[in-house]
């Protein structure tokens, strides 16, 4: 652990120059995978020009303990902030997400989802969404990613491991279903 904060430091200038850049930070993802198969996302924080963040995340498993105890060990940086929970953001209509099958950016225009929200008497969520057929011509795994990226910046993934229990995606059929953005209203991140 500390040899990936002594090389972190010593790699700022490249990393953020990526992150500026808008480029995958293969170094970095690196370097993480040989902590362990953690979750992790890095890049600049909003509103607040010239300062970055670096999520690690273990995404609800085990390794969650192991994520905080590297976010715990990480020094003191100027302008960067460092998590271990992915954290909630502003409503927005696009999401850049890499997708591994392709090796490259993939943009994701939301603006046309919708979703049906279930809750349950204990609190917990199940949320359909309902989506235009070219999204489902991507793999599951890269719909789930895409679903816990959107989900994490409308609740925060904490909130989203704890309280969402399942998400599917399903072609606009649904007259019940509402705009996606309504979603931030919902769980006031408006």
């Amino acid at each position: 652990m500390n040899n990936f904060w002594i090389w972190f430091r010593k790699s700022l200038t490249y990393i953020e120059a990526e992150i500026r850049a808008g480029h995958f930070v293969y170094d970095l993802d690196k370097q993480i995978t040989q902590l362990g198969d953690f979750g992790w996302e890095v890049g600049e924080l909003e509103n607040e020009p010239n300062l970055f963040y670096l999520v690690i995340s273990g995404g609800g498993t085990e390794l969650d303990m192991e994520a905080k105890e590297i976010i715990l060990n990480a020094p003191q940086i100027p302008n960067w902030k460092f998590y271990f929970w992915k954290q909630r953001r502003k409503a927005k209509d696009f999401y850049r997400v890499f997708n591994h099958q392709f090796n490259e950016f993939i943009e994701i225009d939301i603006t046309n989802w919708k979703f049906v929200l279930y809750e349950f008497d204990d609190g917990t969520y199940d949320i359909e969404v309902l989506v235009p057929s070219s999204f489902l011509l991507f793999s599951e795994q890269f719909q789930q990613e895409v679903a816990e990226i959107v989900l994490n910046s409308v609740v925060g993934e904490e909130f989203r491991i704890k309280f969402i229990l399942e998400i599917d995606f399903v072609l606009d059929s649904n007259t019940r279903a509402i705009p996606f953005k309504k979603l931030w209203e919902i769980f006031g991140n408006g």
